[in-house]
């Protein structure tokens, strides 16, 4: 593995064209892989908050289908599920009938009914899920201590987007920019909202809750330091508008 210090534009650089090929065999290994770094779950949970909060489209459903992100106390148990939901895809539960990731016909079905969870939304939009399910393969790429080699990379890249497509959420075959019906690359819908303000007030304040201010602090740097550039100054912007004065 090699060690990089830029999070925000060197893993950009790292990722681009290496993900393409034939469907390795060794996927749930190389997810597990991936997965299995320190801190994977709770670094790529918070690097998934903020990406979905970051986009006014995607939360204006979420808020008229979910109180997840209401308060802290709907956010925690729904942190507990998020990470739950992902190591079952990944295989890395301790549950004894989830095991084996999406060669489990058990997890298959999982999946299939978010997707039918999220196609009866009439609002909702092919690249939302997209972008969803890009923001979660991606996340432990960019928040991890170091990359792993080219293999294991598209291994785990063809893994994911094997495991997604019974989501319905196509993520393609390299990591590249997911875009809306009219071609848009959806981070730039990214805005500083007062909601996304909130938000991340919020994320902060449970973070801090669950995981103490000192490790609260490490993650939180990490992740911010791990978004692309046009969510990360989104991000900061927001982050001047939920400061008092």
């Amino acid at each position: 593995m090699t060690q990089h210090g830029d999070w925000g534009v060197k893993r950009t650089q790292d990722l681009a064209g290496w993900l393409s090929g034939p469907l390795d065999s060794q996927g749930l290994q190389a997810a597990r892989t991936v997965w299995s770094q320190p801190e994977a779950f709770r670094r790529s949970a918070l690097y998934i908050y903020i990406n979905q909060m970051a986009i006014p489209k995607i939360m204006s459903i979420e808020r008229t289908n979910s109180s997840r992100f209401d308060s802290m106390d709907t956010f925690l148990p729904s942190l507990k599920v998020t990470v739950h939901f992902l190591r079952m895809v990944v295989g890395l539960t301790s549950h004894p009938d989830l095991q084996g990731g999406v060669q489990n016909p058990k997890i298959i079905e999982k999946l299939r009914r978010v997707h039918l969870l999220h196609a009866n939304l009439p609002t909702i939009r092919g690249w939302m899920m997209n972008y969803i399910g890009s923001v979660i393969a991606v996340a432990p790429l960019r928040v991890m201590d170091a990359l792993p080699d080219d293999k294991l990379t598209k291994s785990y890249w063809e893994y994911m987007r094997h495991a997604w497509s019974f989501m319905g959420a196509e993520i393609g075959t390299s990591i590249t920019p997911v875009r809306t019906d009219e071609g848009v690359a959806v981070e730039e819908l990214a805005e500083a909202t007062p909601d996304l303000a909130r938000d991340l007030m919020m994320l902060q304040v449970a973070y801090t809750t669950r995981y103490g201010p000192d490790q609260a602090k490490l993650l939180w740097d990490r992740v911010l330091n791990s978004l692309y550039p046009t969510i990360r100054t989104v991000v900061d912007h927001a982050l001047v508008l939920e400061r008092p004065g």
